[in-house]
């Protein structure tokens, strides 16, 4: 029985409490990763769609007004 108790040993440093709360907090991922995407994970791909029309349409009207403005304003 001497022979394997040094298999139960602890290491230096090792804590019960912290070895649970990793436990735990793997656990915690596990579960949210099964659950799939919250309302929480970020901007949706329909808001990002809009955002990139916003940025398009705005850089088409400063060219339109570039455009006025160097050819009718002279």
């Amino acid at each position: 029985m001497q022979v394997l108790s040094f298999m139960y040993v602890r290491p230096p440093g090792y804590r019960n409490e912290s070895a649970k709360t990793i436990e735990m907090n793997d656990e915690k991922k596990t579960e949210d990763m099964s659950k799939g995407p919250s309302a929480d994970d970020g901007p949706s791909f329909s808001m990002y769609l809009l955002h990139q029309l916003f940025c398009i349409s705005t850089i088409t009207m400063m060219k339109l007004i570039f455009y006025y403005l160097l050819v009718y304003q002279q």
